[in-house]
């Protein structure tokens, strides 16, 4: 029954967007029942021209788009490709939509279907990181010898030669020369594996109920059946 309720009401969202009648339009609502790539993915296929915006308990951000197209993205200090990452992540969020509202800013180029792929992906690798490790603050520390370490993670080998208890984790970036998230997401690995450990007092308290789902495991069949109905 919420599904059906659910799909109602993003029918009259979508219709409301392309509505010839309408001319200036604002329309919000929680990103908890509207996922943002699917309100996106709505504002590009109705080709409106407006600014997706979203305010969370940690930020705030907005989207502009030009007849559908992404060209611009800003979440607080940050612009372009990262502050879409940034959008994706943020939790406890609703949105606002208002029609005709441009900036001569521009910060997306390009295919940004593919900036959005990314950037909802590393979201999605994000959460599951700060959910095992302090990626804030820390220290690493290897929980065995060096050789074992290895011997656990051998595809890993050169991290583990850098880990030792000292070193944080910019200095492990700089050393390694790898992406701060590449980096997470091994050190991640190896807290799993009982490879690495930080200061038990920095390390994320696990929540016993499931995160939440990125709009890519959402049902997007309800934006296929709204596509099908407007034709």
């Amino acid at each position: 029954m919420l599904r059906l309720d659910r799909e109602t009401i993003i029918l009259n969202l979508f219709f409301t967007i392309v509505s010839p009648e309408s001319t200036t339009v604002k329309l919000e609502g929680s990103i908890s029942t509207f996922p943002l790539r699917e309100l996106i993915d709505m504002v590009v296929y109705s080709s409106v021209t407006g600014s997706l915006n979203v305010y969370g308990t940690s930020g705030s951000g907005h989207c502009f788009f030009r007849d559908g197209r992404l060209y611009h993205s800003t979440y607080d200090l940050l612009s372009g490709p990262i502050a879409l990452e940034a959008l994706f992540a943020a939790q406890n969020t609703h949105f606002t939509f208002v029609s005709d509202a441009t900036v001569e800013e521009e910060t997306i180029w390009g295919n940004f279907q593919f900036l959005l792929d990314k950037a909802e992906q590393d979201a999605e690798r994000w959460r599951r990181i700060r959910a095992t490790i302090p990626v804030e603050s820390g220290t690493p520390r290897l929980k065995m010898s060096l050789e074992k370490a290895q011997e656990a993670a051998p595809q890993l080998a050169d991290l583990l030669m850098l880990i030792d208890g000292v070193q944080t984790l910019p200095l492990l970036q700089q050393a390694l020369g790898w992406e701060r998230i590449d980096l997470c997401e091994a050190l991640e690995q190896l807290v799993e594996r009982g490879v690495v450990t930080f200061d038990a007092r920095l390390l994320p308290v696990r929540s016993s109920t499931p995160g939440r789902p990125s709009s890519a495991t959402i049902d997007r069949g309800i934006f296929e059946r709204i596509m099908q109905r407007s034709t």
